[in-house]
């Protein structure tokens, strides 16, 4: 997911973890129906502009999907 000025936005290849909602004014990230293929390791990255000029930060985050 990402939003460059012109409103979120997702990539398509996220339709496949399940139905992805991203919430307005928020930086959530809603996945409904997560596919039990979803779990593992995933990078997150945010991008920041600063005095110095931009500034980009990568987070590492695990997704472990367990069953109902």
């Amino acid at each position: 997911a990402h939003n460059y000025g012109l409103g979120p936005k997702v990539q398509a290849q996220f339709g496949s973890l399940g139905r992805i909602q991203l919430q307005e004014n928020s930086s959530a990230l809603v996945i409904e129906e997560l596919q039990k293929d979803a779990a593992g390791m995933y990078t997150c990255q945010a991008l920041f502009d600063t005095d110095e000029g931009a500034r980009i930060t990568f987070y590492f985050t695990r997704l472990d999907v367990e069953d109902n």
